[in-house]
């Protein structure tokens, strides 16, 4: 599928087109197929460290590894040793092989998100596509906790909480499952996670949340600029001095991520002129596209995490921080004392 009918499609699902309900036979396909996948089901797998997955059932991005590094920062608050596994999106790793992620790793090797949150976080970070391989390679090393990043439809992986991220801006648009519309998954799936996180005020119209049972918890999660830091990390400007400082410049924005229009709209919310570059999510950027760029080039941390070793004189990555609301990390905290997964640390 080419980069522009990617796109194309992809706004179509969100703007409720008509013409995505060509590939309606599709989808019906698609769904059968998880019908019949869900009667073989394997077992859920046990683990001896407890499990929070953080996922979606949309397909693009919602904003799960700002809720990921809440997590990890969260308990390592509360003195535990947290590690996160992943399946290294667009990596080639053999489905034996467990894939450490380290500060000098490249994205190419590890994947972008994996790489960020390393360089954020500097918590172990293990990638496979046998989730349940890496989760086992963590708890052997000493690890008192795993959050799985994207993992929600990996059901050969063992899980104690499932967290989806849901997109407030984009919701989960018509509503239909792949191609026809987003969904990776049927709606109905929401009614069995532990909690909805919904990354940003909600905008759309989605009635289900509130026909949701008691079970599931809602809540918001506001992700806030906070910094503006050198591609070489060689100086960071708090945002409203960068804005203050640059306010008449222009910029090039450039962003491979899942939903590229959150990130323009959070600088020209801020102030910021910008010409827009969108990349395809995950993609690998070459050294040709940030020299193409005439002016200053201004990118999300993630995108940063690929550029790393490219050069540009005058480029710069804003840093988010995820603010949730409701104590959602005591709450967690407390339901998996409840359920007696945290003894490994208490005793």
């Amino acid at each position: 599928m080419s980069q522009g009918f990617a796109e194309k499609l992809s706004n179509a699902w969100y703007q409720k087109a008509l013409w995505p309900w060509l590939f309606l036979p599709l989808s019906l396909l698609f769904g059968l197929v998880l019908l019949i996948r869900s009667f073989f089901k394997p077992s859920p797998p046990t683990s001896s460290v407890p499990v929070i997955v953080v996922g979606n059932i949309t397909a693009g991005g919602t904003g799960k590894s700002p809720l990921v590094s809440y997590l990890v920062r969260y308990f390592e608050g509360r003195g535990y040793r947290v590690g996160v596994v992943s399946r290294g999106y667009g990596v080639a790793i053999p489905q034996s092989e467990v894939r450490i992620v380290r500060l000098e790793s490249k994205a190419s090797e590890v994947g972008d998100e994996p790489l960020m949150l390393k360089q954020l976080l500097g918590c172990d970070i293990a990638l496979s596509p046998d989730r349940q391989r890496a989760v086992d390679y963590l708890a052997n090393v000493g690890v008192d906790l795993v959050v799985a990043d994207d993992g929600l439809q990996h059901y050969k992986m063992h899980r104690d909480i499932e967290l989806c991220v849901i997109d407030g801006k984009r919701g989960i648009g018509n509503g239909q499952l792949l191609p026809t519309g987003p969904l990776r998954e049927p709606v109905s799936r929401l009614f069995e996670v532990d909690a909805i996180v919904c990354n940003g005020a909600l905008e759309t119209e989605m009635t289900l949340l509130t026909s949701l049972p008691d079970s599931v918890f809602r809540t918001h999660m506001q992700l806030t600029p906070k910094q503006f830091v050198r591609l070489d990390g060689s100086e960071s400007i708090d945002v409203n001095t960068f804005v203050e400082r640059y306010a008449s410049q222009r910029f090039s924005s450039i962003a491979a991520i899942g939903n590229p229009q959150r990130f323009f709209g959070t600088l020209q919310a801020l102030g910021l002129r910008c010409d827009e570059y969108p990349y395809p999510d995950h993609y690998g950027y070459k050294q040709k596209d940030l020299n193409d760029k005439k002016t200053a080039i201004l990118m999300t941390e993630k995108d940063a995490a690929k550029c790393k070793d490219l050069h540009c004189e005058d480029a710069w990555f804003l840093r988010v921080e995820p603010e949730l609301q409701d104590n959602l990390g005591e709450r967690l905290y407390n339901q998996l004392n409840e359920m007696g997964r945290l003894a490994r640390l208490e005793n």
